[in-house]
């Protein structure tokens, strides 16, 4: 996409939020002013309807906004391994909805804290997570995490729908989608953009039809200072969220 069009996308999310939030604060004086019960729960279904594009229309600015150089990263120290329990928690209502099995593991010390952007490394794994848990109608999600004393390393694999050969390099396409059945929206490619943004990358490992398909995320997330000795390491293991 054209830097123009990258600017014209922007603008038009703006305007788009803009409205939404006028939805939102009628809704909401809706619910606070009516006692129809009916109404009620036809506002509630425009509320959570309108939450899901809030959430589709800040991946398209932020995807756009990646594009042209201009996402901001904050990095700051964060405890790591808390960090990503909550991240992958944040799943759990869902995969438990599903019956599915979300584990988090540990592969090997983790530091306590290292030096990262928290807001998009929860935007990289969550959208990943996401997709594990909406594309497996049974089974298990494996979330892996891995430290080699520079770069924090998370696999997500999953026992879902498998991806079609031919459209292993089509998911990171940017405003693509492969068929409607496969509706990976615009996930993949913001994590990818994400990930470069702090030094690393997203990658499909292993995908087949039928039988699951495991992805890496990889960011650089140098030791905080002070955190180098064996001791301010975490030995953790297995977390299973569900």
């Amino acid at each position: 996409m054209g830097t123009e069009n990258q600017l014209l996308c922007s603008q038009l999310v703006h305007d788009l939020k803009n409205f939404l939030t006028v939805v939102f604060c009628t809704s909401q004086l809706i619910l606070e002013e009516s006692n129809c019960e009916s109404a009620h729960y036809y506002v509630q279904q425009i509320i959570k309807s309108g939450g899901s594009v809030e959430r589709l229309l800040e991946e398209v600015l932020n995807l756009s906004q990646a594009e042209l150089g201009k996402l901001p990263l904050k990095l700051h120290d964060i405890a790591i391994v808390d960090e990503l329990t909550a991240i992958v928690e944040a799943h759990k209502l869902h995969a438990k909805e599903k019956s599915l099995a979300l584990v988090l593991r540990f592969d090997g010390p983790i530091p306590r804290q290292v030096r990262t952007d928290s807001l998009r490394l929860q935007q990289i794994l969550s959208n990943l997570i996401s997709n594990a848990v909406k594309f497996t109608p049974s089974g298990k999600v494996d979330v892996v995490c891995h430290y080699d004393g520079e770069n924090l390393s998370v696999m997500v694999a999953d026992t879902g729908m498998g991806i079609d050969t031919s459209d292993r390099t089509r998911v990171f396409e940017p405003y693509q989608r492969p068929t409607e059945e496969k509706s990976y929206g615009l996930g993949l490619p913001l994590a990818r953009r994400l990930a470069r943004l702090l030094g690393g990358d997203v990658r499909l490992l292993d995908s087949k039809r039928g039988m699951g398909s495991s992805f890496l995320a990889v960011v650089k997330a140098p030791i905080s200072p002070g955190c180098s000795d064996p001791e301010e390491f975490v030995y953790a293991g297995v977390v299973k969220c569900t």
